[in-house]
């Protein structure tokens, strides 16, 4: 069995929690006892087993020469790795076995400030008790931010924690408090291009801050580039109050084009157009109608005319085309009554499909 396979099946016995297993692997591979098992995260056997808490497998690989305070490629302890992930049994256990409690990771972390990073607040109690000291709240909120670790209340767990207050007697510190309503929000001027940037990448809304919180030069109704970026993101860079005074609408609409009044505008004129419009063929099918409902009037001379032309229809000379206009009327109206009754039938068809049930 290669090394690769064998660490393959190592790392996956760790995952199934199968000691026996990785105890026979190791028989017959004993040299990747503190190798890199996995080459997506570079952990050791030990720190991956530290990472899952199972005690059974740290003893077990302890037993077959695993080194308690290996950190490997990553430089991240068994202890540091069962600390952030509030592993109580794997950290009891790997101090027990001789885990150092002040070695530091190349982030500048312990043990205690993974766990208070990752709110585990029950091993960095136990941590403390054994003598580590939490930093200051800021240290721990930046390095959040800069690891994107989720919300956690650092200034109330750490009071709690100098105070050794238990966990049962503790509250949560993983809820966030709910975003403050702003009365008048403004794009914050602060962001960095850098922070722009990645913000349109990822699809993040802008970050907002109260007015009233700027200096008077930073708000956007005093700066040309606020006011774009205010109007690019669908706000008003002016204060609410200030549109009742005629040149700060004035200017309102010639800065943002006044979009919204343009397109009503439009829409406006081009409803009044269609109204102009329908009134004009309304109009026109007005006066129109007494001339298409003419009658011509039948009379024998008309009928002998008829006759004739039928009779010669059959000559390349005379065609329907050269016929009297009363004639074609007379020809035509039996084609539109055909029209209408064909139209007629779409339209009950068309019915029928959209079921439209007639009254």
């Amino acid at each position: 069995m290669g090394a690769g396979n064998s660490k393959d099946n190592l790392y996956n016995a760790i995952n199934a929690d199968n000691p026996t297993l990785a105890s026979q692997i190791l028989k017959e591979a004993p040299t990747i006892i503190n190798e890199p098992v996995s080459e997506e995260n570079k952990t050791t056997p030990l720190g991956r087993a530290a990472w899952r808490g199972n005690v059974e497998m740290l003893y077990t690989l302890i037993e077959l020469g695993a080194d308690v305070n290996f950190v490997g490629p990553q430089e991240i302890s068994p202890l540091q790795w069962a600390s952030q992930r509030g592993k109580d049994e794997a950290v009891d256990f790997l101090v027990q076995k001789g885990a150092k409690l002040d070695y530091v990771s190349k982030d500048n972390m312990n043990a205690l400030d993974y766990a208070i990073l990752y709110g585990s607040y029950n091993t960095a109690w136990k941590l403390i008790n054994l003598g580590l000291k939490p930093r200051e709240v800021d240290w721990y909120v930046a390095m959040a931010k800069e690891k994107h670790v989720l919300f956690h209340d650092y200034e109330k767990m750490i009071d709690h924690l100098n105070r050794k207050v238990p966990l049962e007697e503790t509250e949560r510190f993983d809820e966030a408090p709910p975003e403050p309503t702003l009365k008048d929000p403004v794009i914050d001027p602060r962001e960095t291009w850098t922070e722009f940037a990645k913000r349109i990448i990822e699809f993040e809304e802008p970050p907002l801050v109260e007015r009233d919180s700027l200096p008077a030069e930073l708000r956007p109704e005093n700066r040309a580039l606020g006011r774009l970026r205010s109007y690019f993101n669908g706000l008003s860079p002016y204060p609410e109050e200030d549109f009742a005074r005629p040149d700060v609408a004035e200017e309102h609409v010639k800065d943002s084009g006044h979009v919204e009044v343009d397109i009503l505008k439009e829409k406006a004129k081009e409803n009044g157009e269609n109204e102009n419009e329908n009134e004009n063929n309304d109009e026109g099918l007005v006066k129109a109608k007494p001339e298409a409902e003419e009658k011509p009037e039948v009379t024998d001379r008309n009928v002998n005319v008829m006759n004739t032309e039928d009779a010669e229809s059959d000559s390349p000379s005379r065609k329907g085309s050269d016929l009297p206009n009363q004639s074609c009327d007379v020809l035509i109206k039996p084609i539109k009554a055909a029209q209408v009754q064909v139209a007629g039938g779409h339209k009950e068809q068309d019915d029928k499909e959209n079921n439209i049930v007639e009254a």
